[in-house]
């Protein structure tokens, strides 16, 4: 077996040769190669005090110890007549406290050669060369390594090593090549170390710089020997075999992949290693040729490749991959870190294209009241890939919100897909609006797909609602429903007739069952004239306020302008729940004539009626000309001339009737007193003016010449 005396040191590799030594600058390649090798370590660093004692002085106190014997390696300075010695050297040992230094020459009294004038021109160079250490086996045994760190006192020093006495650099140093000290003594170490497998009895390294009357002294430390101790030296290594990389690449037109195994950490002996292939997403057979086989590696032969037939099917299909494997290694090798390794094939065929995005129609239609329209996006021109396309809708005639809901959203075509369909929501809001529209867009298309035409399409709503019917004169009677009945849907007055009650009253509420008052055959809107009998009645006359009230007058009287409308203006305190009621009614010259009023609702128990002109005064119609028949009917006697109940207040047989029935209030009185009802209720500014009366006369008998139009 072979021991190593150790010291770390910090390795160049020059790489083992079997023929010559190996000069190392770099420590980790350095105890690689001797582990490589079967060399085992033994440290050496010379802080043992009972070995190295006698040694223990320093350059200006010398000592007379010759060498040292450690380990059983034997230590002498290049010159026998020279002292070595161990000490602490003015800085950082690499190895503990102590390095190993042999005295420059003349330093001491016994050395042959006195170099003490250092200036003499006579002293040999040997003063100033060739100071260093020397090893042997103590036992003469064979060394096969030695290194360590080495610094010096002054000066970028160079150092050679012999080995059996002979220079292994033949002096050029560039091998071993020069350090700088850049620091204090023993602050920077360099390493160099030596292996020969040949093996050697003694190793000497020796400092080369000292010249022109110039001491360098060079110390060591931290060494690494190794000597022959009689056994036999263990095999050397056969090494590890793996692919030389995790991936290889080859273009589909290529026609083979070269795939590379290499051996490293040792290459002694012939060696084997099987190898094959396996699917990825690349098929053997379409893709490429399935391959095993051997690897066979000679002694020293560290590399070794093999083919893969690659096949070219001219179809695009992206990028593919196979696997290959290596394994059943023999001769004693293993298998490294890298025992398997795909294989891309890349793709050099042109992709296919990925097609253009259009709606299927420019148009589209739903009826108002359908739930929703579907919209179809077709892909056309190709459909390669994974595709996509954003939508949007947004409002034409028809408004988001009320006539369907706003869209918006992202298609997904996957490859192969062509079609792909979304839905927006149609509102029906139940009003005829005729036809109205929205518009589609497609953008914003991705994955290599491009935007084709159309990419807008219209969406029309069909109304379904019925058209509102005409009414030509806006007599409340659609022109259809006249023009069945026989009356003019153009009557500018909507009173065919002309008997001043208007077409939508004589016909009533029914238009398929019109109003025969007479039952003579004819309906009440195609009987002119006042001798009508039916037209003593205005039935169903609608409220401004809600509900409708009957007005029925004298037999053989005729109603005219019939209206009802909203009281507005009226007296503080006083409601006014059913509006003003318009009409005039017919009579005797002079005479009176009863009419009655019968209400939907009920009328309020604190009941009043009042009399408004046409300047919009209220007047209150004394209780001893009307009366209260039921909850929802009143009968009032109306005088023809008399200015209480007939608004122009002529004696003209012609009675003109506003009025308004109220609810009474009662107000607060801030002065403490009461007040009564009755009376006449003015609106301040009638009480303010006293020409009101007579302005108010005036209207009246004005209005008693109009014939208004009547309804109910």
């Amino acid at each position: 077996m072979k021991n190593l005396l150790i010291g770390t040191a910090l390795l160049t590799f020059a790489g083992i040769s079997n023929g010559a030594p190996t000069v190392y600058t770099d420590e980790a390649l350095y105890l690689a190669d001797l582990a490589k090798l079967g060399y085992s370590a033994v440290h050496e660093s010379f802080e043992d005090d009972l070995v190295w004692a006698d040694s223990r002085n320093s350059i200006s106190n010398p000592g007379n110890t010759p060498s040292v014997v450690s380990q059983a390696i034997v230590w002498t300075s290049n010159y026998t007549e020279n002292n070595i010695a161990t000490g602490t050297v003015g800085g950082t040992a690499p190895d503990g406290s102590y390095a190993i230094y042999s005295l420059p020459h003349g330093m001491t009294t016994d050395s042959g050669l006195y170099c003490d004038s250092a200036e003499d021109p006579n002293i040999p160079i040997e003063c100033f060369q060739n100071d260093g250490l020397k090893v042997a086996s103590e036992s003469g045994g064979i060394l096969y390594a030695f290194g360590g760190r080495f610094d010096s006192n002054t000066g970028i020093p160079k150092i050679t090593f012999l080995l059996d006495g002979v220079d292994i650099n033949a002096n050029d140093t560039d091998n071993i090549d020069n350090w700088q000290r850049e620091g204090d003594v023993a602050d920077n170490w360099s390493f160099v170390g030596v292996i020969d497998e040949a093996g050697f009895l003694s190793a000497e390294v020796r400092e080369l710089t000292g010249k022109d009357f110039q001491q360098v002294l060079l110390f060591s430390d931290d060494f690494t020997l190794a000597v022959d101790d009689g056994s036999p030296p263990p095999p050397l290594p056969a090494g590890s075999l793996q692919f030389s990389a995790t991936g290889f690449s080859v273009a589909e037109s290529g026609a083979t992949v070269s795939v590379t195994v290499t051996r490293t950490d040792g290459s002694a002996g012939a060696v084997t290693v099987d190898y094959a292939s396996s699917d990825g997403s690349a098929t053997a057979g379409s893709d490429y040729i399935a391959t095993a086989g051997t690897l066979d590696f000679a002694d020293g032969v560290n590399s070794q490749s093999f083919n893969v037939p690659i096949l070219d099917d001219t179809l695009f299909e992206g990028d593919e991959t196979f696997n290959l494997n290596l394994s059943n290694v023999t001769g004693g090798a293993n298998l490294g870190t890298q025992t398997t390794a795909t294989v891309t094939i890349i793709e050099d065929d042109p992709p296919p294209p990925a097609g253009s995005l259009q709606f299927s129609a420019a148009a589209f239609s739903v009826a108002e009241g359908g739930a929703s329209v579907t919209v179809s996006v077709m892909r056309s021109g190709g459909s390669a890939g994974t595709v996509t396309v954003d939508y949007a809708s947004a409002d034409g005639s028809a408004t988001a919100g009320s006539d369907y809901t706003a869209t918006a959203g992202t298609l997904d075509f996957v490859d192969g897909v062509t079609s792909q369909s979304f839905s927006v929501a149609i509102l029906d809001d139940g009003l005829f609006e005729g036809d109205e529209d929205f518009s589609l867009s497609l953008a914003n298309v991705s994955g290599g797909a491009s935007l084709g035409t159309p990419a807008i399409a219209d969406v029309t709503i069909t109304d379904d609602d019925p058209p509102p019917l005409q009414d030509s004169n806006g007599d409340g009677l659609a022109d259809a429903d006249a023009i069945a009945l026989g009356l003019d849907p153009a009557d500018p007055d909507g009173d065919t007739d002309n008997d001043g009650m208007s077409d939508v009253l004589e016909v009533g509420v029914d238009v398929n069952n019109p109003l025969d008052g007479d039952v003579d055959g004819v309906i009440d809107a195609l009987e002119p004239g006042t001798d009508a009998a039916d037209a003593m009645i205005a039935s169903g006359l609608p409220l401004a306020t809600g509900g409708s009230v009957a007005i029925t007058t004298a037999t053989g009287e005729t109603l005219s302008a019939v209206s009802a409308a909203a009281a507005t203006g009226g007296p503080a305190g006083i409601n006014f729940p059913f509006g003003v009621l318009s009409y005039t009614t017919s009579s005797a010259v002079g005479g009176s004539v009863p009419v009655q009023m019968a209400f939907s609702a009920d009328l309020p128990a604190n009941l009043a009626l009042y009399k408004v002109d046409h300047a919009g005064v209220y007047r209150e119609l004394p209780a001893s000309l009307w009366t209260r028949v039921s909850p929802r009917r009143v009968d009032l006697t109306l005088i023809d001339g008399d200015p209480q109940t007939d608004l122009d207040g002529a004696v003209d047989a012609s009675i003109e009737d506003p009025v308004a029935p109220a609810e009474v209030v009662p107000l607060a009185d801030s002065s403490g007193g009461g007040g009564g009802g009755g009376g006449c209720l003015m609106n301040t500014a009638a009480q303010e003016d006293p020409t009101l009366p007579l302005l108010t006369l005036a209207a009246l008998v004005y209005m008693s010449r109009r014939r208004l139009i009547g309804f109910y």
